[in-house]
């Protein structure tokens, strides 16, 4: 999935040019476009959605945006959906309130469309097929660090919320996933960072605060031990 481009970004600042349109037209976005509408100001007040490797980026520059994890949202006259195969079922969900079930079936049926999803539905997969394991206290430790991006807990804490003891944990890490506690935690981090600087215009410190990093040497330091390169550096190679 590509990064969101300078350039486009640089189209969005014609917003005002488009807000001045927006009354008379239904305006859509997908995947990574739902950025330019949020851009314009033209989805305030909306609900809305995006991929989900643009919402890191997406929730830095507009807090105060309805954001779902969903396929696709119709609020009204704004249309957003993540993209990939969502796309279709948000083009089934846009014939059926149209031009009726029997259209919307037919055009699903004949782009080989066998099952068509709710818009409200999950963009990723469950937890246990995207962390290959059935273990529910590790799920959900892996489930709490990427919500604890920017204040991490410590090791100890996130024991006790999974309700084992610390050992149990670690245990747990090194049988399930060849790691410790710390690595996995730094690398969901350190993941997280990169998006940021890949899709946002943050400097290099404002990310390292944003993932949790106090000191822009430790965050430097760190960034560079696990991609090979500096933080500064990511914003220079090819998306």
């Amino acid at each position: 999935m590509r990064s969101v481009a300078p350039s486009l970004l640089q189209q969005a600042s014609n917003g005002e040019r488009l807000r001045s349109l927006c009354d008379a037209l239904k305006l859509g976005g997908v995947s990574a476009g739902p950025y330019l509408l949020a851009k314009a100001g033209v989805l305030d007040g909306y609900r809305c959605t995006v991929h989900w490797e643009h919402v890191p980026a997406f929730t830095e520059t507009f807090p105060y945006l309805r954001l779902s994890r969903s396929l696709f949202e119709i609020d009204r006259d704004r249309l957003t959906c993540a993209g990939g195969i969502a796309a279709l079922d948000m083009m089934h969900a846009l014939i059926r309130s149209d031009h009726g079930a029997t259209l919307a079936s037919a055009v699903s049926d004949w782009f080989l469309q066998t099952d068509v999803r709710r818009g409200e539905v999950a963009q990723r997969l469950s937890p246990t097929e995207r962390f290959g394991t059935h273990q529910p206290e590790l799920i959900e430790t892996l489930l709490l660090m990427e919500k604890r991006i920017e204040s991490p807990l410590t090791r100890a804490e996130l024991a006790r919320r999974a309700g084992i003891s610390l050992r149990q944990l670690e245990r747990l890490f090194s049988q399930n996933l060849a790691t410790t506690i710390g690595r996995r935690y730094l690398q969901t981090r350190l993941e997280y960072a990169r998006v940021l600087l890949r899709q946002t215009t943050l400097a290099v410190a404002q990310v390292g605060w944003a993932t949790g990093f106090s000191a822009p040497t430790h965050f430097s330091r760190s960034y560079r031990q696990h991609f090979g390169i500096p933080p500064a550096f990511e914003r220079k190679r090819p998306s």
